[in-house]
């Protein structure tokens, strides 16, 4: 579609807590999905917030599909035993750490299973999840659906 309206679109794949490589405002938009609610740790939210708002243009758009949740954690998690104690009922849901996902082996036709690692997610209340965006220069601009919402960089970062 862009070929056909001749449009230039970069598309980068990186470690958001490090995209050194990366010249300040560069973009005008980034699309982030579920990015973000696995940054557990706080000063890792904050590192993804702050290479987000440095590589983006003066005015560019963040479009976060950010997974937030009416029950979501919005206390500090700074420790690995923050995380052992929020991720604790998930932990407790699977009786582990690892949860069996089977899957269809499509070549050798069978059903084969794996053991899966949970990965911490930390979903937020929305309120909580925007005042991050807007603590770190971004201001929302629109919500779309249950979990999606634009961000326009406003000002300096903190």
């Amino acid at each position: 579609m862009a070929v056909k309206k001749n449009l230039e679109i970069a598309f980068s794949i990186g470690n958001v807590l490090g995209l050194k490589e990366i010249r300040p405002e560069t973009f005008d938009i980034v699309f982030e999905s579920q990015c973000f609610h696995h940054m557990v740790y706080d000063r890792d939210l904050r590192q993804c917030f702050w290479e987000t708002f440095r590589i983006l243009k003066r005015g560019g758009m963040l479009i976060s599909k950010h997974a937030w949740s009416a029950n979501g954690f919005d206390g500090r998690i700074e420790t690995p035993e923050d995380v052992d104690q929020y991720m604790k009922p998930v932990y407790e849901q699977f009786h582990g750490r690892t949860y069996t996902q089977a899957y269809k082996d499509e070549k050798n036709g069978c059903l084969k299973t794996v053991e899966v690692d949970i990965i911490p997610a930390r979903t937020k209340s929305k309120e909580a999840a925007v005042r991050d965006f807007e603590s770190a220069g971004f201001r929302l601009m629109k919500v779309i659906g249950e979990s999606c919402a634009v961000f326009i960089k406003n000002g300096q970062s903190v």
